[in-house]
């Protein structure tokens, strides 16, 4: 009996795709020798508190009186004067407070004035703090509300309306933070303290502006129509339609106390703007179409000079690109819609005017942000504005199973949201047999922008044909689109004769070939199929393949992979075991519990533990099946306890045991020459599965 057998292709899903300014914190003062005059005069002992001596006036905590803060980072700082600031609103005739538990709600509730535009506001914090270190205590209390205002409360969340859009919308502040309960408690050496923080913030626009932007933007990214599209249409449209309907707002240049023209309102509404209003509209966009963006600033220059300057980055696919809305929409007379695209997708290789604040040249902001150094390169299928689905790219399974990856570009067609969309692939023509992959929004390219399906195929079909047709409903119309003879071989031949290939990937592809090529000859012999010619049952594999291996490569093989007793304990209902493999996409051991003659008793087994629900029945015999093991894991043990009226079998086996003892005991060349293949397989799948990043 041939030590091998094939079954069809597997139904196991399992794809890899080849293929600016300076922030100013509080000072805040701590008066510790006070503290300490102060702890002294009324100095507290047993006795003290016995004799219920009150903790009075002289018990006292500093509070913190703290300057005009300048802005975070904005492109244009505010001045310091007194004067109005133009487009900023008036302040509140009441000042409205809240009260919090803790520094986490105190962010909430901040940045939800900031939200609101609010200006003036107050937040009123409980601490409990120790007496012999309360001003300490508050000190810190209070260095880690300035920390969340200047860090979190402006830190980037993916929500348009927050993170830069806040920072960049956020002027100076002037915060007064001051104790105004304090409880000194003796029992417990404790002081409640409530702090109240009091807040006058500069805007550079109103709430009812903020609202307004709201609404015209519901409406621009209605007219824009950008779901479904590619993250680079999406971006394409947003920085073109900015381009369009703002101009640099060369009116106001230089007056700082108009402040609507670094707003997203000035660049939506107003139509003028600076780069800070272009940025903060681009980045609002951006995010609300769904494309992570961030807003920068630094220092740019034409040649005649460099000042203060923001623009963003966002991403597409794994990698940011910088984009400058306001550099590319120069001011030309008579034409207000004319921009270019100098400065749109750029990498750093060409980006050295501009240069970014120290706070974006970080490792950690490198590390959360990577920036291309090249330039972006559109390709095709960028644009999504097909009429129909089509095919863009297959890519080879490595590392474990064999198959191809099909990726499509599934454009937004009305009347159709592909939920119930499915790839047929048919293998060789063979129609009855075909795989059926279902589409799945989640099964999509390394860079995010094609949908995949997978077909698998076993060892012997890497060179048949496969025929891939998609079918979809549109309007109630079941519509096909299809991709004839693709092959595993094509994809191979492919890898080895591309650049910037890894060594271990086309080893591995190398590898796959020559299996499939033994595989192939092998069982051809064995099944008395014929291979090639008219009537040949599949497509020879001939891509890259060795002729045969050396006796001596094959007996160290035997050696290496020698097994030693496999069974440990038989019990005696158990007349004869046997194994095989099955060489499907992954790899299969199957095991045989032949009963003796007549047993009708119990059987139950368990796989390393786990009691197994693939025991089948057939031809009087038990079989147990392991399966889905990938390429590089062969050598992987499983240990197998059958159950059965007189006790249990106890055995051990992995699929490369069951290769050695084949080589042990084969006569057969084309045998041997494709178990040899087999390990040659394995070893160059460990090497690809090495050579990958260690995911994050």
């Amino acid at each position: 009996a041939a030590c091998m057998a094939v079954s069809g292709p597997a139904a196991v899903f399992a794809a890899e795709d080849l293929a600016g300014g300076e922030a100013v914190a509080s000072e805040a003062v701590a008066e510790d020798a006070a503290t300490e005059e102060a702890f002294a005069k009324e100095a507290v002992t047993e006795e003290a508190a016995a004799a219920e001596v009150t903790v009075g006036d002289d018990f006292s905590i500093e509070g913190f009186d703290a300057p005009y803060l300048d802005p975070l980072a904005p492109a244009h700082p505010l001045s310091e004067s007194g004067e109005k600031l133009v487009g900023a609103g008036e302040d509140s005739e009441e000042t409205p407070s809240v009260t919090v538990s803790n520094t986490q709600e105190f962010l909430a509730a901040f940045k939800n004035f900031m939200v609101q535009r609010q200006t003036p506001f107050e937040i009123i914090i409980s601490a409990n703090l120790s007496m012999a270190n309360a001003q300490n205590e508050l000190n810190a209390l209070v260095a880690e509300i300035q920390r969340a205002i200047d860090e979190d409360a402006v830190a980037h969340t993916g929500n348009p309306c927050e993170g830069d859009y806040l920072r960049y919308h956020r002027g100076g502040y002037v915060p007064d933070v001051n104790p105004i309960s304090i409880n000194p408690d003796l029992t417990t050496q404790t002081v409640a303290v409530t702090v109240s923080a009091k807040f006058a913030l500069d805007y550079y626009s109103t709430a009812e502006q903020e609202q307004a932007v709201t609404e015209r933007l519901a409406e621009v990214m209605d007219e824009l129509d950008l779901a479904g599209k590619s993250d680079y249409e999406k971006v394409k449209a947003i920085h073109d339609f900015i381009c369009r309907n703002n101009s640099y707002d060369y009116g106001h240049f230089g007056d700082e106390s108009y402040v609507t023209q670094f707003s997203a309102y000035g660049a939506l509404i107003d139509g003028a703007s600076v780069c800070q209003g272009y940025a903060n509209l681009f980045y609002r966009m951006c995010l609300m179409a769904g494309v992570d963006a961030r807003i920068v600033g630094g220092t740019a220059g034409n040649g005649e000079g460099s000042g203060p300057h923001a623009w963003n980055i966002v991403k597409i696919g794994d990698k940011y690109y910088f984009v400058d809305v306001t550099w590319d929409d120069p001011a030309v007379e008579g034409d207000p819609d004319y921009f270019n695209e100098d400065y749109f997708l750029k990498g750093w290789e060409s980006f050295g005017d501009h240069e970014l604040d120290e706070e974006y040249l970080t490792d950690a902001f490198a590390e959360a942000y990577p920036i291309s150094y090249e330039d972006y390169e559109r390709s095709y299928y960028d644009d999504y504005t097909d009429e129909e689905p089509s095919f863009v790219k297959a890519s080879l399974l490595l590392g474990g199973q064999i198959g191809v990856n099909f990726f499509l570009k599934l454009p937004e067609i009305e009347g159709c949201d592909y939920e119930d969309s499915y790839m047929e692939f048919i293998v060789n023509g063979d129609a009855a047999n075909a795989e059926v992959d279902a589409f799945d929004p989640e099964s999509l390219s390394s860079d995010r922008r094609l949908f995949g399906f997978t077909c698998h195929v076993n060892s012997i079909q890497m060179a048949d044909p496969i025929k891939a047709v998609f079918h979809y409903a549109a309007n109630e119309t079941e519509m096909t689109v299809e991709l004839d003879d693709y092959t595993v071989e094509d994809y191979i031949v492919n890898l080895q004769n591309a650049e910037d290939v890894s060594v271990e990937a086309v080893g591995l592809a190398q590898a796959l070939a020559n299996y499939g090529y033994h595989a192939q000859l092998y069982l051809s012999d064995v099944r008395g199929w014929a291979l090639g010619g008219a009537d040949s049952k599949h497509v020879p594999v001939t891509c890259n393949t060795v002729d045969g291996f050396a006796d001596e490569e094959i007996q160290e093989i035997a050696t290496l992979l020698a097994p030693g007793s496999l069974i440990w304990a038989r019990s005696s209902d158990m007349k004869k075991i046997t194994f095989s493999l099955a060489l499907d996409s992954n790899v299969s051991i199957h095991v045989f519990f032949e009963p003796v003659e007549g047993y009708d008793g119990d059987f139950t087994a368990t796989v390393n533990g786990v009691e197994s629900g693939a025991i089948k029945r057939t031809k009087g015999r038990y079989r147990i099946a392991i399966d889905g093991i990938d390429a590089g894991r062969l050598g992987d043990p499983y240990t197998i306890i059958a159950t059965t009226t007189a006790g249990t079998t106890e055995m051990w086996i992995s699929a490369l045991d069951y290769v050695g003892a084949c080589l042990q005991v084969s006569q057969n060349q084309l045998e041997k020459n494709a178990l040899a293949a087999i390990y040659e397989y394995h070893k160059a799948a460990q090497a690809y599965n090495m050579s990958l990043p260690i995911p994050s």
